[in-house]
């Protein structure tokens, strides 16, 4: 799936990864930075860059999904891809920031 800027936007504010009024900051740099282009791609890699997103999270808005990203008092951050652990999900805790591995179980 591909989306456009205006839903890359309403993706970022809906998976509630960043609050309300640091969505608009960021809209508001991205749209002051003449040196950025304003494609999704290229504006979802601008926020991995700022750290206020993840390459995985930036992955799953990018592919039309606002996530979830949250579970509880979690936010998952990265999917562990292979070796012993994989298919496992690191994420942070939402007060703290102490980092686990979540099993999501069917």
């Amino acid at each position: 799936m591909t989306i456009d800027t205006n839903q890359f936007w309403n993706l970022i504010s809906e998976s509630q990864l960043i609050g309300v009024q640091n969505v608009q900051t960021l809209f508001s740099e991205a749209t002051a930075d003449d040196s950025l282009d304003n494609t999704p791609q290229a504006l979802a890699k601008w926020m991995v860059k700022k750290k206020a997103i993840t390459s995985y999270q930036a992955k799953i808005i990018l592919s039309g999904y606002n996530g979830p990203f949250r579970y509880g008092k979690y936010t998952v951050v990265d999917q562990v891809e292979s070796g012993i652990l994989a298919g496992h999900f690191a994420a942070r805790h939402t007060k703290t920031g102490y980092p686990v591995l979540l099993q999501f179980l069917p």
